[in-house]
Protein backbone atom coordinates (compact mmCIF):
# COMPACT_ATOMS: atom_id res chain seq x y z
CA UNK A 1 0.00 0.00 0.00
CA UNK A 2 1.34 3.46 -0.90
CA UNK A 3 1.52 5.84 2.04
CA UNK A 4 1.40 9.63 1.85
CA UNK A 5 4.97 10.90 2.01
CA UNK A 6 4.66 14.64 1.45
CA UNK A 7 4.32 17.14 4.29
CA UNK A 8 0.76 17.82 3.20
CA UNK A 9 -0.15 14.13 2.91
CA UNK A 10 0.16 13.78 -0.87
CA UNK A 11 1.28 10.57 -2.49
CA UNK A 12 4.34 11.52 -4.47
CA UNK A 13 5.83 8.40 -6.02
CA UNK A 14 3.02 5.86 -5.87
CA UNK A 15 2.60 3.60 -8.86
CA UNK A 16 -1.05 3.32 -9.84
CA UNK A 17 -1.75 0.03 -11.53
CA UNK A 18 -4.51 -2.49 -11.69
CA UNK A 19 -5.00 -4.25 -8.36
CA UNK A 20 -2.94 -1.72 -6.39
CA UNK A 21 -4.49 -0.26 -3.26
CA UNK A 22 -3.62 3.35 -2.54
CA UNK A 23 -4.14 5.39 0.58
CA UNK A 24 -5.21 9.00 0.13
CA UNK A 25 -5.97 11.76 2.60
CA UNK A 26 -9.71 11.71 3.24
CA UNK A 27 -10.26 15.26 2.08
CA UNK A 28 -8.63 14.48 -1.28
CA UNK A 29 -10.71 11.36 -1.81
CA UNK A 30 -13.84 13.25 -0.84
CA UNK A 31 -13.12 16.23 -3.10
CA UNK A 32 -12.15 14.09 -6.09
CA UNK A 33 -14.88 11.47 -5.96
CA UNK A 34 -17.42 12.63 -3.44
CA UNK A 35 -18.17 8.97 -2.74
CA UNK A 36 -15.44 7.11 -0.86
CA UNK A 37 -16.09 6.72 2.85
CA UNK A 38 -12.63 5.34 3.64
CA UNK A 39 -9.11 6.46 2.98
CA UNK A 40 -8.27 3.28 1.09
CA UNK A 41 -9.50 2.53 -2.38
CA UNK A 42 -8.58 0.33 -5.29
CA UNK A 43 -6.55 2.28 -7.86
CA UNK A 44 -8.46 0.71 -10.75
CA UNK A 45 -11.76 1.95 -9.33
CA UNK A 46 -10.31 5.40 -8.77
CA UNK A 47 -9.06 5.59 -12.35
CA UNK A 48 -12.39 4.36 -13.67
CA UNK A 49 -14.22 7.26 -12.04
CA UNK A 50 -15.08 10.26 -14.17
CA UNK A 51 -13.13 13.01 -12.36
CA UNK A 52 -14.71 16.04 -13.98
CA UNK A 53 -16.76 18.80 -12.34
CA UNK A 54 -20.48 18.12 -12.31
CA UNK A 55 -20.04 14.45 -13.25
CA UNK A 56 -18.63 13.77 -9.77
CA UNK A 57 -20.30 16.53 -7.79
CA UNK A 58 -17.05 18.47 -7.31
CA UNK A 59 -17.02 22.23 -7.57
CA UNK A 60 -16.10 23.75 -10.90
CA UNK A 61 -12.92 25.85 -10.90
CA UNK A 62 -13.45 29.53 -10.13
CA UNK A 63 -10.87 30.66 -12.68
CA UNK A 64 -11.96 30.07 -16.25
CA UNK A 65 -10.07 32.12 -18.86
CA UNK A 66 -12.00 34.63 -20.94
CA UNK A 67 -9.69 34.07 -23.92
CA UNK A 68 -11.79 33.87 -27.07
CA UNK A 69 -10.40 30.51 -28.23
CA UNK A 70 -10.47 28.75 -24.85
CA UNK A 71 -13.71 26.94 -25.71
CA UNK A 72 -11.94 25.30 -28.67
CA UNK A 73 -8.94 24.15 -26.63
CA UNK A 74 -10.18 20.59 -26.07
CA UNK A 75 -6.80 19.56 -24.65
CA UNK A 76 -7.36 21.90 -21.67
CA UNK A 77 -11.07 21.36 -21.02
CA UNK A 78 -12.95 18.74 -23.00
CA UNK A 79 -16.69 18.75 -22.41
CA UNK A 80 -17.34 16.07 -25.06
CA UNK A 81 -14.85 13.52 -23.72
CA UNK A 82 -13.73 14.78 -20.28
CA UNK A 83 -11.08 12.09 -19.84
CA UNK A 84 -9.29 13.25 -23.02
CA UNK A 85 -7.98 16.54 -21.66
CA UNK A 86 -5.03 17.51 -19.45
CA UNK A 87 -7.29 18.06 -16.42
CA UNK A 88 -5.44 21.33 -15.81
CA UNK A 89 -8.37 23.64 -15.11
CA UNK A 90 -8.83 22.05 -11.69
CA UNK A 91 -5.52 23.51 -10.46
CA UNK A 92 -5.78 26.98 -11.99
CA UNK A 93 -7.47 28.44 -8.91
CA UNK A 94 -4.27 27.78 -6.96
CA UNK A 95 -1.51 27.62 -9.54
CA UNK A 96 -0.96 28.96 -13.07
CA UNK A 97 2.82 28.80 -13.39
CA UNK A 98 3.87 32.03 -11.68
CA UNK A 99 7.58 31.92 -10.83
CA UNK A 100 8.41 29.24 -13.40
CA UNK A 101 10.55 29.80 -16.51
CA UNK A 102 10.13 27.28 -19.34
CA UNK A 103 12.78 27.01 -22.05
CA UNK A 104 11.53 25.72 -25.41
CA UNK A 105 14.13 24.04 -27.64
CA UNK A 106 12.53 24.19 -31.08
CA UNK A 107 12.29 26.37 -34.16
CA UNK A 108 11.85 30.13 -33.72
CA UNK A 109 9.22 31.82 -31.57
CA UNK A 110 7.15 34.82 -32.58
CA UNK A 111 7.57 36.45 -29.19
CA UNK A 112 5.70 39.54 -30.40
CA UNK A 113 2.48 37.52 -30.59
CA UNK A 114 -0.06 39.04 -28.15
CA UNK A 115 -0.50 35.70 -26.34
CA UNK A 116 3.27 35.26 -25.84
CA UNK A 117 4.66 38.78 -25.42
CA UNK A 118 3.52 39.30 -21.79
CA UNK A 119 5.32 36.12 -20.62
CA UNK A 120 8.34 36.06 -22.94
CA UNK A 121 11.86 36.44 -21.48
CA UNK A 122 14.01 37.71 -24.37
CA UNK A 123 16.90 38.23 -21.94
CA UNK A 124 17.25 34.44 -21.74
CA UNK A 125 16.71 33.35 -25.35
CA UNK A 126 19.42 32.07 -27.68
CA UNK A 127 19.42 31.32 -31.39
CA UNK A 128 21.74 28.40 -32.15
CA UNK A 129 20.63 28.33 -35.78
CA UNK A 130 21.84 31.87 -36.53
CA UNK A 131 24.35 32.09 -33.65
CA UNK A 132 22.88 35.15 -31.96
CA UNK A 133 20.66 36.12 -29.02
CA UNK A 134 17.40 36.57 -30.92
CA UNK A 135 15.35 33.42 -31.46
CA UNK A 136 12.53 35.16 -33.35
CA UNK A 137 10.79 33.01 -35.98
CA UNK A 138 12.11 34.45 -39.25
CA UNK A 139 10.96 32.07 -41.98
CA UNK A 140 7.66 30.52 -43.05
CA UNK A 141 8.80 27.06 -41.90
CA UNK A 142 10.05 28.45 -38.59
CA UNK A 143 6.84 28.50 -36.56
CA UNK A 144 6.64 25.27 -34.57
CA UNK A 145 8.32 26.90 -31.57
CA UNK A 146 5.58 29.54 -31.50
CA UNK A 147 2.89 26.85 -31.36
CA UNK A 148 4.66 24.90 -28.61
CA UNK A 149 5.25 28.08 -26.59
CA UNK A 150 1.56 28.96 -26.86
CA UNK A 151 0.44 25.55 -25.64
CA UNK A 152 2.74 25.95 -22.64
CA UNK A 153 2.34 29.59 -21.60
CA UNK A 154 -0.01 31.67 -23.76
CA UNK A 155 -1.15 34.50 -21.50
CA UNK A 156 -4.67 34.58 -20.06
CA UNK A 157 -5.27 38.02 -21.55
CA UNK A 158 -8.85 37.70 -22.83
CA UNK A 159 -7.87 37.21 -26.49
CA UNK A 160 -6.76 34.21 -28.51
CA UNK A 161 -5.80 31.03 -26.69
CA UNK A 162 -4.50 30.28 -23.20
CA UNK A 163 -1.60 28.03 -22.21
CA UNK A 164 -1.39 25.21 -19.69
CA UNK A 165 0.57 27.55 -17.38
CA UNK A 166 -0.59 31.03 -18.45
CA UNK A 167 1.43 32.87 -15.79
CA UNK A 168 4.73 31.07 -16.46
CA UNK A 169 7.59 32.87 -18.16
CA UNK A 170 8.85 31.39 -21.40
CA UNK A 171 12.03 31.65 -23.44
CA UNK A 172 13.33 29.99 -26.58
CA UNK A 173 16.45 28.17 -27.68
CA UNK A 174 16.11 28.14 -31.47
CA UNK A 175 17.57 25.19 -33.37
CA UNK A 176 17.78 24.43 -37.07
CA UNK A 177 15.89 21.29 -38.00
CA UNK A 178 15.79 21.53 -41.81
CA UNK A 179 18.23 20.64 -44.54
CA UNK A 180 19.29 24.16 -45.62
CA UNK A 181 22.72 25.72 -45.00
CA UNK A 182 21.66 27.33 -41.69
CA UNK A 183 20.42 24.02 -40.35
Amino acid sequence: MAEPNGKDGRIEDAAIAEGVTIRLPFDLVDSVTGRYATQETDATALLAEDHVGAATGTAAPAFIPSDTLFGQQWHLQNSVNPRADLNVTSVWDDYRGSGVVVGVVDTGVDYLHPDLAPNYRSDLDRDFRDSDNDSFASASDDDHGTTVSGVIAADDNGTGAVGVAPDADITSFRMGFGSGPAN
